[in-house]
């Protein structure tokens, strides 16, 4: 695939992401969950997603069967992620793309990035925050990063417990999460909402 936009085989229809920022490390881990819907037969995805790395990859059917990948290609010119897969999808059908990822909490105010501010007794605290202008999205979890692919997401935090996440969503659900994110960890989801991404 070389082409600066997406095929349009597929068409997701709702994410699910979880995101881990270490504020101190500057180390991003994340997971995310898409159901899309196959429009024309295939048996590759594209979708965009601006230094991150995949560790995990699977791609199910309805039924929860595996359809095996057989090849991951990284395009960082066009921020794009090419997924070969073993067999055909078949068109009409809905199938999940389940990642985990690893990628940085950037300095650059795109995608997730670190922000600081001065606190009243004038200590500088520090945060990580988004901006999701065209094509920042991707920068902060893999995904369809185009205008024509807007579509319901639910979006959770894991942060430390003495730490706080806001949203611009209401709070949904706080869970601890220590068992599979690490000790001390919680994880804060917002209702769903809809976005570019």
């Amino acid at each position: 695939w070389n082409d600066v936009r997406l095929p349009d085989h597929v068409v997701p229809l709702r994410y699910s992401v979880v995101f881990h920022p270490n504020l101190t490390t500057l180390f991003l881990r994340g997971q995310m969950e898409v159901i899309f819907n196959v429009q024309k037969e295939t048996n590759f995805l594209v979708f965009h997603g601006k230094n991150l790395t995949l560790t995990v990859v699977m791609v199910k059917d309805r039924n929860q069967r595996e359809v095996l990948t057989t090849r991951i290609l990284y395009y960082p010119y066009h921020q794009q992620i090419y997924l070969e897969l073993k067999s055909y999808l078949v068109p009409g059908s809905n199938y999940s793309l389940a990642l985990r990822y690893e990628g940085h909490v950037r300095t650059d105010m795109e995608g997730l990035y670190l922000s600081s501010y001065r606190a009243p007794n004038g200590m500088k605290r520090y945060l990580a925050t988004t901006h999701f202008q065209p094509t920042s999205a991707r920068s902060a979890f893999p995904c369809w990063d185009e205008p024509q692919y807007k579509t319901r997401f639910k979006i959770s935090a894991v942060r430390q417990r003495n730490f706080l996440a806001l949203s611009n969503m209401p709070l949904d659900n706080t869970e601890d999460v220590s068992i599979f994110w690490g000790p001390g960890l919680v994880s804060e989801s917002v209702c769903p909402s809809r976005s570019k991404a």
